[in-house]
């Protein structure tokens, strides 16, 4: 079985099947004696942990009873110390993945190989989810429990950002720091390394506004001015002091230059390293970069900071499009969507498709679609596949290749709701290419209940800043961005009811709570340049 406390509580059954708990006091049990699996609680420690009151006798035999028919009478014994939840060595939970990785990444810094641990800091903060540990008993022993738990996440984001700092990784730090600095709005030394981060991604007007809105929350909390760390590096950013470059760019293109081939895979005819020209931009490589990943090459690094030079913000939107998938794609498992499309997939990252829907929904089938042959190497080699993760090579201008193609039916069944996701592809096509005309080929296919999920780059704000960005684009041969008005983007959904709240700035779409409150203490928003929603098929 698998347990899941660090979020809602979620109970995967061997078969991948979830298991339904629907009774608040049963949760509340569960997620306490999984969080201290292993361990013993006598009936005392576990009555102060569950129970605001003192129950009855009976109460707690119940409630024991019910969970032991829930997990299994031999996970859940009782002896001489007490209860004990004893895990089979075929069960999993996200405490104990969070902290296996937690501590890999401790040995990969210890090892000297901070890129790695950066990776495992990541994927064991992934474990987490919103809202985190919400079924945890409102009692404060319980709570105390929860606060230590909160701790040991603090202390793994912490390390991420110091090693992606040390790194070099600013850009791409932003948001996880903008989270930080919104839970901890108090503690300056978050402020300081977002400031940070911000200036050396070349948002020096951010990073003061930063200063401005810290400065605010001391003084209205405390009575106090910022510290002199801070004040300090104000002064230092205004000046545009080199000296706070730290770690610069040219030590993450090191590493890149030093990076291995892209991977020569089969002899079906895929492409391999031979066949790539890496003299020339890619969009996919472009838009690697701009997420901070390192599967790119001189040439795509060249043409992104052309388009950032043009459009500054175009890292920090990248970064809001992926956001954005992550959470409509948690939305659809969550109403019960267990197969997605993946079109344009682009080339593997971090939190891909199937490791999002798969949190929320054990065995949910991804297939990863794309017509970039470096995108599909990469694909094939990396992401881990297996029966009901596969990757096709097809061309989204041409949706009956897809909805026809052997491999995609042979895990997605046309006849039950399947999510289509067509994120940052729609302004690829030409309007001569007719893009509405592909989605309502793919709608078509699709069985009622079914979702689309779609962003596209629009030119609502910052017009001008906009067009320059995809006449960049255009020059230097990377793809054509077709730039739509909001009705146009709206027109794809016909035949869709749109998910609550509509067609929305990527941000505005059901956004997180950490995410929301550093959007509005930062006190402004990116400029509309995408646009996003998810329609269901009625």
């Amino acid at each position: 079985m698998e347990f899941r406390v660090l979020g809602l509580l979620q109970v995967v059954a061997d078969d991948g099947s979830p298991v339904r708990v629907s009774q608040p006091l049963i949760r509340a049990t569960l997620s306490v004696l999984v969080a201290r699996a292993g361990r013993p609680l006598s009936r005392a420690e576990l009555t102060e942990l569950i129970w605001p009151q003192v129950p009855s006798p009976g109460a707690v035999r119940t409630c024991v009873y019910d969970v032991r028919r829930l997990v299994g009478g031999e996970r859940l014994a009782r002896d001489s110390c007490g209860y004990r939840l004893t895990l089979a060595t075929t069960d999993r939970t996200d405490l104990g993945a969070f902290r296996d990785a937690a501590a890999a990444g401790e040995r990969a810094l210890a090892r000297h190989r901070p890129r790695a641990a950066a990776e495992l800091f990541a994927e064991a903060l992934s474990a987490w989810r919103e809202p985190s540990l919400r079924d945890l008993p409102d009692t404060a022993p319980a709570q105390e429990l929860a606060a230590g738990l909160t701790a040991e996440r603090r202390r793994v984001r912490d390390a991420l950002i110091e090693t992606k700092l040390a790194l070099g990784c600013h850009h791409e730090l932003i948001g996880l720091l903008e989270a930080k600095t919104a839970e901890e709005p108090l503690n300056e030394r978050g402020w300081i390394e977002l400031m940070l981060a911000l200036y050396r991604s070349g948002r020096s007007a951010e990073a003061i506004r930063a200063y401005e809105c810290v400065r605010d929350v001391l003084m209205t909390d405390t009575g106090t001015e910022p510290g002199p760390q801070l004040r300090r590096l104000r002064r230092q950013i205004e000046a545009g002091d080199p000296a706070l470059l730290g770690p610069p760019a040219q030590t993450r293109r090191t590493d890149y230059e030093a990076a291995p081939p892209l991977p020569r895979l089969d002899r079906a005819g895929r492409a391999t390293a031979a066949d790539i020209d890496v003299s020339k931009p890619n969009i996919a490589r472009m838009y690697d970069y701009f997420l901070g990943g390192k599967d790119n090459y001189a040439a795509d690094r060249e043409a992104a900071e052309k388009v950032i030079a043009a459009a500054p913000q175009a890292p920090a939107l990248a970064h809001t499009n992926r956001a954005f998938m992550h959470r409509a794609v948690r939305h659809l498992a969550e109403t019960g969507i267990r197969q997605f499309i993946d079109v344009g997939s682009g080339l593997p990252t971090q939190e891909n498709t199937h490791e999002v829907a798969r949190r929320v929904a054990p065995g949910s089938r991804v297939v990863y679609v794309d017509n970039d042959p470096i995108v599909l190497t990469h694909s094939r080699a990396l992401l881990g596949m297996d029966d009901q993760t596969v990757v096709i090579e097809a061309d989204m201008r041409r949706p009956a290749d897809i909805l026809e193609h052997p491999r995609l039916r042979g895990v997605v069944d046309w006849s039950k709701p399947v999510g289509v996701l067509l994120t940052s592809v729609l302004h690829l096509i030409t309007d001569e290419e007719e893009p509405g005309e592909i989605v309502a080929r793919f709608r078509d296919g699709m069985a009622p209940g079914s979702h689309i999920v779609i962003s596209h780059v629009s030119a609502q704000d910052h017009v001008a800043s906009a067009r320059r960005g995809a006449a960049v684009y255009r020059q230097v041969g990377a793809t054509t961005n077709t730039l739509r008005e909001r009705d146009e983007i709206l027109a794809f959904f016909d035949g869709f009811d749109l998910v609550a709240p509509g067609l929305v700035p990527l941000p505005d779409w059901r956004p997180e709570p950490a995410a929301a409150a550093a959007e509005a203490r930062r006190g402004e928003k990116l400029p509309v340049w995408y646009l996003g929603g998810v329609g269901r098929k009625k």
